[in-house]
């Protein structure tokens, strides 16, 4: 027993450190750091404490982060997780429900592709499978953890099914896509709306594929009575089927207006004049709306485009650069970035998004333009040396509070599991780097970004006791525990 005990007691002291003592490691001449890495996952379904590959990205609340996990949790069907800007508090606020079979029935949902939308204390948010029928759902959860309800269970019917992205919340309305179902023969896609109590679920618009395209995986933009969204395919021109299409729908359900129909593209290579398959929201400035696809422009690989909401000006901003296949990293790679998933985020005159894969190590950037397309600058290569603790291929796009981007990697991090960062932009408050923990069979494994050797760790008998480097201590750095070895660890700048 007394291993078990040391081990135990080894585990509570590097949290203390990790929580307690996060000031002595900020990093102080970089500008990214991982907020937190979720922890191994592993069995089928794919379980752990926390989550594994958050898609959805974060919505920001004060200085606290919330977002979802699409796998992983102690039941394997994802999580809802809130934690702190400078790295601390993480919370795990839900765990879906178990079900029989992988996207088989269960009470609340499972997979939760989208990040959540906030209003007051309330978190809302769809899950892509599972529910009573199967079919996704829709849920709110206080920002505490609290109150978990589950408001609609899509039918695969006229209500639509396997809804992948947020939800926008308007007053005591809840307005959100679903990429299949809806009424008539094609069962494209639904646009739907519902109270936030979850009565009053209305279909206002059913996809046929056709002339208004199909498969909405991106979210609404409201103004005034007015939504904006995408269709990742369909549309028409002239004989020739369209690659995607931007629309508009009012809130009643009544006036429906394709704005935009993308091109078609010559598959496999998915090159065209304008962008193939926009797959997320749109942001929405005056009477411009802005977005990306993630196939398509003159090289294949992506594009930033503009369309005023009169359908009129619809502008290339960027066209992602030839990114060939780079067989060390298994990614495409080249200078900017390639196959952008992500909804912008708008700042001013700037646009700031990621790419999945792309740019040099081949694992995704963070970019930035300006909205007359001008200025465009790579700001980050996620994967530096493709180490596995570092994150990378970002799936969603980040948000901006005080000059610093907040979001989120689907892989990457100690555990492969994905992870939340903090990029400062120029001039901004120093980035915290954490210390991350995990428990591997009887050992513990210490974990930090750190790609200057910015950092040094230092342990301790005590937490009041002297701090010493631990030689050629890198990370990750595993901790064998012996008899009666407690220690205590912090991260201090070099």
């Amino acid at each position: 027993m007394k291993p078990f005990l040391a081990q135990k007691r080894l585990f509570t002291a590097a949290l203390a450190a990790a929580l307690g003592l996060i000031s002595a490691g900020r990093a102080m001449a970089q500008t990214f750091g991982l907020l937190y890495s979720f922890t191994l996952a592993s069995g089928f379904p794919v379980t752990n404490s926390d989550g594994d590959i958050p898609y959805g990205g974060v919505v920001l609340s004060s200085n606290t982060l919330y977002g979802t996990t699409y796998q992983g949790g102690t039941n394997g069907n994802g999580t809802v997780f809130a934690v702190n800007t400078d790295g601390t508090g993480f919370t795990n606020l839900h765990n879906f429900a178990a079900s029989a079979s992988p996207g088989g029935p269960n009470s609340d949902g499972a997979g939760p592709y989208a990040g959540l939308a906030l209003s007051s204390n309330t978190l809302y948010g769809t899950t892509y499978w599972s529910g009573l029928n199967g079919e996704g759902t829709i849920f709110a959860i206080h920002t505490d953890g609290t109150g978990f309800i589950n408001l609609h269970n899509f039918t695969a019917g006229a209500d639509g099914a396997y809804p992948r992205d947020r939800l926008i919340v308007s007053g005591d309305t809840l307005y959100g896509t679903a990429t299949l179902g809806g009424t008539g023969t094609a069962t494209l896609g639904t646009v739907f709306r519902l109270k936030t109590d979850g009565t009053a679920f209305t279909n206002l618009h059913s996809f046929t594929g056709l002339s208004d395209g199909s498969s909405p995986y991106g979210g609404l933009v409201l103004s005034g009575d007015t939504l904006y969204g995408t269709g990742v395919t369909g549309g028409l021109i002239g004989t020739n089927g369209g690659s995607g299409t931007v629309f508009k729908l009012t809130t009643d359900g009544k006036t429906f207006t394709i704005l935009h129909t993308f091109a078609p593209n010559p598959s496999p290579q998915e090159t065209n004049s304008n962008g193939v398959n926009p797959e997320a929201s749109l942001v929405l400035a005056g009477n411009t709306l802005y977005g990306t696809t993630q196939r398509g422009g003159s090289n294949g690989f992506g594009t930033v485009f503009a369309v005023n909401t009169d359908s009129t000006g619809f502008t290339n901003l960027h066209i992602f650069s030839f990114a060939p296949y780079d067989d060390v990293s298994g990614n495409n790679t080249n200078s900017d970035g390639a196959i952008p998933l992500c909804e912008l985020f708008l700042s001013g005159s700037n646009l700031y998004g990621t790419t999945l894969e792309g740019g040099p190590p081949g694992y995704g950037t963070i970019f930035a333009l300006n909205t007359n397309g001008a200025g465009f600058t790579n700001l980050y290569n996620f994967g530096v040396g493709a180490l596995a603790e570092f994150a990378s291929n970002p799936y969603a796009g980040p948000v901006l509070s005080s000059n610093t981007l907040y979001g989120t990697t689907t892989e990457g991090g100690p555990g492969f599991s994905g992870a939340v960062y903090a990029f400062g932009l120029g001039g901004s408050a120093p980035v915290p780097t954490p210390l991350n923990i995990q428990i591997t069979g009887t050992n513990l494994v210490l974990s930090w970004n750190d790609a200057s050797s910015l950092f040094s760790l230092q342990a301790a008998p005590t937490l009041t006791g002297v701090f010493t480097n631990i030689a050629g201590a890198t990370s990750p750095y595993t901790v064998v525990p012996g008899a009666n070895s407690q220690q205590f660890f912090r991260l201090v700048s070099n």
